[in-house]
C-alpha cells in the first residue's frame, strides 16, 4: 500500500512538472511579430546646410547665424521575426530640433528650427543565449529634411530642405523578458546623401554614429 501510494504521489508530481516544462519549450524567446520604440542620439555635421545658409546671408546682407545641429531622434515600427535567428523591421523615425538666442552678438538675431523624417528597413542576424541576443544588421531609408532660420532683427525667413538616400548598419544586444518584451542597447553608422540634387550647392550628406536604446513589446508569439 506504502509503495503504491508512493507510485502515485511520484506520478502526480511529474503531471504537475510537466505543463510548465512542455510550454517553456514551445514559447519562443523572440516573439514572431513585435512593435517597438526607440530614443537615438545622432549629432551629424550640417556643413552642406550651413553652406547655403551662409551664402544666402552674404548675398542678401543678413546676420550670421548658428550652425545647425540635431541631438536626437525618435523612431517606432513592427519587427518581424519569421525564426528566432533573423528579424526585419520597418520603422519611422523625425527629430526636431529649435536653436535658443546665441551668447555673441553676432548670433542673437537668428533662430534655426530643423525637422527630420525617416522611413526605412532593417534586416538583421541575431545569436541568442538564453534571453539574450547579440544582433547586427543593415538597412535602406530615405530621410526628408527641412531647415528654417528666422532673422529677427531684419524680419526675414530663409528655408532650405532636401531629400536623401540613406544606408546604415546597427549592432547591439538586447534582453527579453519572460513576457515578451525586451529591452535593447544599440549602435550603428548611418550615411545619407542626396540622390538627385536639383543644384550643385543643395547637394547634402548626412554621415555619424547613433547610440540608443529601443523597447519592444509583442503582439503575436509564434505564427
Amino acid at each position: 500500500m506504502k509503495n503504491l501510494l508512493r507510485l502515485g504521489l511520484s506520478l502526480l508530481f511529474m503531471l504537475l512538472l510537466c505543463p510548465p516544462q512542455i510550454a517553456h519549450a514551445q514559447r519562443r524567446v523572440i516573439p514572431a511579430v513585435s512593435v517597438f520604440v526607440s530614443g537615438d542620439y545622432f549629432a551629424p555635421k550640417f556643413d552642406d546646410v550651413d553652406a547655403v545658409y551662409n551664402t544666402i546671408e552674404k548675398n542678401y546682407f543678413l546676420p550670421s547665424g548658428k550652425d545647425f545641429k540635431d541631438y536626437y531622434s525618435v523612431m517606432g515600427g513592427v519587427r518581424f521575426s519569421p525564426v528566432e535567428q533573423q528579424w526585419i523591421q520597418a520603422e519611422l523615425g523625425a527629430s526636431l530640433f529649435k536653436s535658443q538666442v546665441g551668447n555673441s552678438i553676432r548670433q542673437t538675431q537668428s533662430i534655426n528650427f530643423l525637422q527630420m523624417y525617416y522611413a526605412g528597413g532593417t534586416y538583421a542576424v541575431n545569436l541568442l543565449v538564453g534571453r539574450v541576443s547579440f544582433f547586427i544588421g543593415a538597412g535602406l531609408g530615405y530621410v526628408w529634411l527641412n531647415t528654417q532660420r528666422t532673422y529677427s532683427g531684419q524680419l526675414g525667413i530663409a528655408q532650405v530642405s532636401g531629400n536623401l538616400f540613406q544606408l546604415h548598419g546597427t549592432g547591439g544586444i538586447e534582453f527579453f523578458h519572460p513576457t515578451g518584451v525586451s529591452f535593447a542597447l544599440e549602435g550603428g553608422y548611418s550615411y545619407a546623401t542626396t540622390p538627385f540634387p536639383k543644384r550643385a550647392d543643395l547637394d547634402f550628406t548626412l554621415k555619424g554614429v547613433t547610440g540608443g536604446i529601443k523597447i519592444s513589446v509583442p503582439l503575436i508569439n509564434t505564427f
